[in-house]
């Protein structure tokens, strides 16, 4: 070979090394971009789940905390529940014992225990009867006695006085039922 045809064949190999290391060069730089988008799409995608997790465990807490908050309400409404519970019992135990040891106590046999009391039972069943005036509306009678008798009004004797007289109760007999239902509540 000739040095001319020598140094142009060198030249073109020369050429064609430096074409093949920029492109070798260019792959490599295109490989390395490559790797830092996905580096970085990776890094974003680790971002992403930390801040899933995150949301995750923020959501967890507000939710326990919520159960928490609740059980806490519905331990209070119980707890309201039994305090309006025994506050009732305490209030009807209360005027239970009131009545027993008021004139309404001493009348739990009604009309009937009344009658054989004041020994009229024979002489005014009727009477009670024909007056309206039945075991229950004794017990109002009673229960208002109780009541003056506890505020000072005189209210009850007002309240037996009226079924003394829609009774028909005379004499002796009415002076038995005022002594007995009025007098002795005092």
């Amino acid at each position: 070979m000739s040095a001319a045809r020598f140094a142009a064949s060198a030249a073109a190999a020369k050429g064609s090394l430096q074409r093949a290391n920029e492109e070798h060069e260019a792959k490599r730089l295109e490989r390395a971009a490559a790797r830092a988008k996905e580096a970085e799409a990776a890094a974003l995608a680790a971002a992403a789940r930390q801040e899933e997790t995150r949301e995750e465990e923020e959501a967890r807490a507000r939710a326990k905390a919520e159960e928490a908050a609740a059980d806490r309400a519905a331990e209070a409404a119980q707890l309201r529940a039994v305090t309006m519970a025994r506050a009732a019992a305490a209030e009807k135990a209360e005027a239970s014992a009131r009545r027993s040891a008021g004139v309404a106590g001493s009348l739990y046999g009604g009309v009937a225990k009344l009658l054989a009391e004041l020994e009229l039972a024979d002489r005014y069943a009727g009477a009670f009867a024909a007056a309206g005036y039945d075991n229950a509306a004794l017990l109002r009678v009673a229960e208002a006695i109780d009541e003056g008798k506890a505020d000072g009004t005189g209210e009850g004797l007002a309240a037996l006085e009226k079924m003394i007289e829609a009774v028909g109760l005379r004499g002796g007999s009415a002076v038995k039922a005022l002594a007995l239902l009025h007098l002795s509540a005092h």
